[in-house]
This record gives structure tokens, C-alpha cells and sequence, in this order.
């Protein structure tokens, strides 16, 4: 049986909260999922909406869940500020740090991790179905209340390359 994954940092990556993302901060949660994405990347910002609302639906939203910015520090605080968004956001730029570890060919890319930084799930691009059942993991590891991700599945698309 081929040994999983694991995420093991050497080193303290900004945040633009001005925090820092470390081994540290993946085990204060049973599970994290890290969101991977680009501002110019079309797929992604058809799928961080999604993400938004899925999180709204939570009096407190869940810890665990990093986008992972692969933009500026100035880049990212402006599309943090013009979309909302209310969860941690990791700068990955200038020299790509996870992107490199977890061998990212593009975004958006989602990857589960355990506490430990072992990896559970993930793949690259918009996958809806995929998207269910990762945010159902998500959900089961860190013992949160099931909602379902999409409201609706009307009009997702089944998948969109990244």
C-alpha cells in the first residue's frame, strides 16, 4: 500500500489577514481544505460564489477551509475586498511555495488534509461532483452540521478545466 501524502511546511507562509499559515494552522482542525486559485482563472471565480454562499448559510462558518492565493499581496486584498470574503487567504506568490509542494499544474485545485497534513482528496479544475463529495468529507471530518454545497444544481456545470 503506497504511503499517503503528507503536507509537511519548513516554513511560515503570509496570509493577507497579516497572519502566518504553518503545520501549525492545519492542526487546529480535524480537516482543511485548501482552494487553490487565480484571479484572472475564469473557472475559478465562477466557483468561489459557490464557496461564499455555501458559507453564508452558517451562523458561524466553519475553520479549516484556505483559499490560496496565487496573485499579489495587492492583487488578493482587492479581490478580497470586491468579492467578500470572509474566510483566511494564503499569498502563495512570489515563489509559489504550496503550489510547488503539492506539484499544482493548475487551478482551481482543491486539496483535503487531515490535521496532520495527510492528503485525503483532491484534483484540479471544477469538477461538481467532486465538489460534493470533498465538501461532504470536509464536513465529516470536522463534525459539522451536512449542508449541501449547491443550492441548487440547475445550470453547474458537471465540469469546467481549469
Amino acid at each position: 500500500m503506497e504511503k499517503a501524502k503528507q503536507l509537511r511546511l519548513k516554513y511560515k507562509i503570509a496570509m493577507a489577514d497579516g497572519n502566518l499559515f504553518s503545520n501549525e494552522t492545519l492542526k487546529l482542525n480535524r480537516a482543511n481544505l485548501l482552494v487553490f486559485y487565480k484571479r484572472s482563472c475564469p473557472t475559478c471565480t465562477m466557483f468561489l460564489p459557490y464557496l461564499t454562499d455555501y458559507l453564508n448559510r452558517f451562523e458561524q462558518p466553519p475553520g479549516g477551509i484556505f483559499l490560496i492565493s496565487q496573485d499579489s499581496l495587492d492583487t488578493t486584498l482587492s479581490f478580497i475586498k470586491e468579492n467578500a470574503i470572509k474566510i483566511p487567504v494564503v499569498i502563495d506568490t512570489p515563489d509559489y511555495r504550496l503550489s510547488r509542494l503539492l506539484n499544482l499544474d493548475t487551478v482551481p485545485a482543491f486539496y483535503l488534509l487531515s490535521a496532520s497534513g495527510e492528503l485525503r482528496q483532491s484534483f484540479q479544475g471544477f469538477f461538481r461532483d467532486e465538489v460534493i463529495e470533498m465538501m461532504a468529507n470536509f464536513e465529516n471530518l470536522n463534525k459539522i452540521s451536512h449542508q449541501p454545497f449547491f443550492q441548487n444544481l440547475r445550470g453547474i456545470p458537471v465540469l469546467v478545466p481549469g
